[in-house]
């Protein structure tokens, strides 16, 4: 089964290659910020890295500012037995201001990128239990396992070898499938409810109207 989850971006110009998941597929969203795999592709360099991007609001977060996470802080621990640590990222910061009814407010945006390999990532994705460790911060709950897992899978299957974890990428065109169909239900149950309220509006302009003749006639 073809993998059409992974957005593929070509620079012409530099001569680039970027491979990352959709937006709508998998991606984690944690409170230090959405957690994503990218494959970068070059003339010369092939680099898988692990990425973070963060951002903060001053109108709308109780504390703004940049995350700043220490050098060796990302942690990747699989099976319960295994450490996988990510060394020093890159790191790419901006901030700036913007108006927000007559006031004005400073946002916040930055982004860490890990290198990682492709040896690595397979091992994450033939794990059983996998959790990382951020600037002492731990995600293991299942909910974070599974998401994690299917992201790992399904960037490995459209990027590297198209032959594994083909499971995964079937259970997500069912996910998508389903999700498909509850919006389309959604859609019809809404435009359903909007045709009786407006049936409902008329019934009673029309009995209003009777019985306004009614009383003229009395």
């Amino acid at each position: 089964m073809k993998n059409k989850f992974i957005k593929k971006i070509i620079d012409n110009f530099e001569e680039t290659t970027t491979f990352q998941l959709k937006p709508e597929c998998c991606h984690l969203y944690l409170n230090i910020g959405n957690v994503f795999l990218q494959r970068f592709k070059t003339k010369d360099t092939d680099t898988l890295f692990v990425c973070i991007f963060h951002s903060s609001y001053e109108i709308v977060d109780n504390s703004p500012g940049f995350l700043y996470l220490e050098e060796n802080s990302f942690l990747i621990r699989i099976n319960n037995s295994e450490n996988i640590q990510l060394g020093r990222p890159m790191i790419d910061r901006k901030s700036g201001q913007e108006r927000y009814n007559s006031e004005f407010y400073n946002w916040y945006k930055e982004r860490y990128t890990y290198e990682i390999t492709p040896e690595q990532l397979q091992k994450i994705c033939e794990a059983d239990t996998v959790a990382i460790k951020v600037n002492n911060q731990v995600y293991d709950d299942k909910n974070f396992q599974h998401l994690f897992l299917e992201h790992c899978q399904i960037f490995y299957n459209g990027t590297y070898d198209s032959t594994l974890y083909t499971d995964t990428v079937k259970k997500q065109y069912k996910k998508e499938k389903e999700e498909k169909l509850r919006e389309e239900q959604e859609a019809l149950l809404a435009q359903k409810q909007e045709h009786l309220i407006k049936l409902t509006k008329i019934a009673i302009i029309i009995i209003g109207f009777i019985l306004f003749l009614i009383m003229v006639n009395l």
